[in-house]
């Protein structure tokens, strides 16, 4: 049985490109909250080698 080919429409793009972004900014959070984190524990801790 063949399967029927999925032909995304305008609104999928759309919904997907809404989706990129929102991932995008999450992930641009996570790598500051990163970054300030390890900041922070190199000046709490200089003792520890953080890359």
């Amino acid at each position: 049985m063949k399967q029927s080919k999925f032909v995304p429409t305008a609104e999928d793009y759309a919904q997907l490109e809404r989706e990129n972004e929102k991932l995008k900014k999450l992930f641009a959070e996570q790598a500051l909250e990163r970054d300030i984190l390890k900041d922070l524990l190199k000046k709490t801790n200089p003792h520890l080698r953080i890359k």
